[in-house]
């Protein structure tokens, strides 16, 4: 744990340990946190040039389908998205509010690819990648 703090100290948008944070995190119920580390690690994805898109949305999508367990184990006390005033302040685009980004959308805890649709949204540009 202490690495992973160490590395999110140096550089913030460090979505694997956010992810690996968030895992620990999870390990222990501690569902405030996880959801946390890893509504960080969505709003850094769109700027994250360390993995190339493929593993950046396989990333995104199980850091994306455990916040979505986080939140239903919580009974919901957190949410599994990113507030609104959150994804401002990260000077995103994304609008987490539209019925569109979830029209259509089965997604299942038990198959991490129904979460790429999300995960493409928080990647912005990169996602144009994998066509």
């Amino acid at each position: 744990m202490a690495a992973f703090e160490k590395s999110i100290a140096i550089d913030p948008t460090q979505i694997e340990s956010h992810l690996s944070i968030a895992n620990i995190l999870m390990d222990i119920k501690d569902y405030q946190h996880t959801i946390y580390h890893l509504h960080q690690k969505m709003l850094s994805a769109e700027h994250y040039e360390h993995l190339d898109a493929t593993r950046l949305r396989e990333l995104l999508a199980h850091g994306i389908c455990t916040s979505f367990i986080a939140s239903a184990e919580s009974k919901q006390k957190f949410s599994p998205l990113p507030m609104k005033e959150h994804v401002i302040a990260a000077d995103r685009e994304i609008n987490l509010d539209t019925p569109e980004l979830l029209q259509g959308i089965e997604l299942h805890s038990d198959d991490v690819t129904s979460f790429y649709p999300l995960a493409e949204a928080f990647m912005g540009k990169q996602a144009q990648e994998l066509k």
